[in-house]
Parts: C-alpha cells; structure tokens; sequence
C-alpha cells in the first residue's frame, strides 16, 4: 500500500461516508484530526486505510488478490513505526464486517499477537433523553462545569511528528466535581464530521464506578448538545456492559456491530 499526499485523500472518502463508526476516518480526511491515508493503488484505489495517528485505523473498499501482503507491508512500514515513535505499544484496525476481510486481515497480522473482538455504535435519540432528563437530578453536592480538553492523547500532545496545530487543538468536555475534587469527565475526543462527534467517558477513580457519576459528566455534555446542535456518537466494545447500559439509559440506540483487530508488540 502507498501512502497518499493530504491534497489528494478525498479520493477515498466515499469509502468512507456509509457507517456511523466510520466518523474517525472521516474526521481525518476532512482534516480536522492528524492521520495518515493509504491505498492499494494511488490512481484508481479499490481499498483504504484511513489512521488517526496513535489510535485507531479504519479500513474499506474491496479485498483483491495479494491485499494481505500489502496490508502486512503497511503494518510492518508505517503503522508500527510511527506507533512506536509516539511510545506505544499497541494500534487497532477496524474492518467491514464479512468474511474475507476477517481473512485478509488476520493474515496480515501474522508478525505480531493479535486479538479480534466485536465492538458497537450508537446513535442518540434526542427525544428518549429528554424523557431521561425530565426525571433525572445531578446527585447532592456534584457540581458540572463545561471544560476544553485537548483532542490528542496525552503521549501525543509534545510529539513532533505531530503538528503544533492539532497538539493544541481542543474540544469541549464536561467534568463534574465533588468539593473541588474532579471525579469524572464526559468529553469529545476529536473525532468530529458533520456536526456528530464520538464521546468519552471516564471516572477517574475506579472505585467509584456504579455510583452515578459517568451518568452526571454525560449530562452535562449531552446538554450542551441540546443547546448547540451537535450529535453524540456513542461506541463500546462487546463485553463492556455498564458502558451498553449507560448509552441505553442516556437515550442511545445501538445500529451498527463491527469487528476491531487489536495488535501489540
């Protein structure tokens, strides 16, 4: 696969314009998150992998012959590399859901340990949280503010090979406090096209969990959306339930369930 210049990645983006959790990708072509692109052909692509840089790649298209040594080379030359440059261990690659892509994609995983699980997207429905909202009251002694909170993670936010623009680019979260103690926060994490975002929910204290707080930081944020016109996009992997019964309670409703393929080194 060969990498594609930024004036040119448009190209792909209809690979790209179909699925909800495909929002990422997307956020990278349009430039408002740092990435990399790459095709199978730089002419005529039939497949592309759209990354956003030190997290999670995204690919579409069409499998062809000799697609999983092309895919292994990208993995091996560009991917890892720079994963490790920016001192991590690990990237994800999410693929269609369909058979001969689960082949072609294991097989091009072959150099490292890999493991494969499932993952869904939700879509909010703005009328079911009002319904919630309308009965919902922040516990006693919880205090929510809107905060800017940088879209890159930590590791990335001092590196180079990232441009000064988006290390300092910011998106809005809200966090929730006790007493001047931060307890959980609720956020975009940058991944932004056409007015829907992801969202990312954090308690801070893992023993705090199930005790309403990620529920209070949700709030918050899917309130600013209210007022702001912005869409909530909600994914988790399979097996994280809290998180399933979280979105279902806030209103999300879950349309798509696609495959993730972790790797690490």
């Amino acid at each position: 696969m060969v990498e594609l210049e930024p004036s040119r990645w448009q190209i792909v983006a209809s690979f790209f314009s179909q699925q909800l959790h495909q929002l990422p990708a997307r956020s990278v072509l349009e430039g408002k998150y740092p990435g990399k692109v790459m095709v199978d052909n730089v002419e005529a692509p039939t497949v592309a992998l759209v990354w956003a840089l030190g997290r999670w790649s995204y690919l579409a298209g069409s499998v062809t012959d000799g697609l999983s040594s092309s895919l292994r080379a990208a993995v091996n030359d560009i991917l890892v590399p720079v994963q490790k440059e920016l001192e991590r261990e690990w990237v994800e690659i999410y693929a269609p859901d369909v058979d001969h892509w689960d082949e072609t994609v294991r097989e091009s995983l072959v150099d490292y340990q890999s493991e494969r699980h499932m993952e869904s997207t939700y879509r909010w429905n703005e009328e079911k949280y009002r319904a919630f909202r309308r009965d919902y009251s922040l516990p006693e002694g919880i205090r929510n503010e809107l905060v800017d909170v940088p879209i890159l993670e930590r590791y990335c936010q001092t590196s180079p090979i990232i441009s000064e623009g988006f290390r300092i680019m910011t998106a809005v979260g809200c966090r929730i406090s006790r007493d001047g103690e931060s307890l959980a926060q609720c956020e975009n994490n940058g991944f932004e096209s056409d007015r829907q975002f992801t969202i990312h929910v954090v308690t801070f204290d893992e023993t705090q969990r199930g005790k309403g707080l990620a529920t209070a930081a949700s709030v918050g944020l899917l309130d600013h959306c209210l007022d702001s016109g912005l869409t909530p996009v909600w994914e988790t992997t399979e097996y994280n339930e809290p998180s399933h019964r979280l979105a279902l309670r806030l209103g999300f409703e879950p349309v798509e369930a696609y495959p993730v393929y972790a790797l690490w080194w």
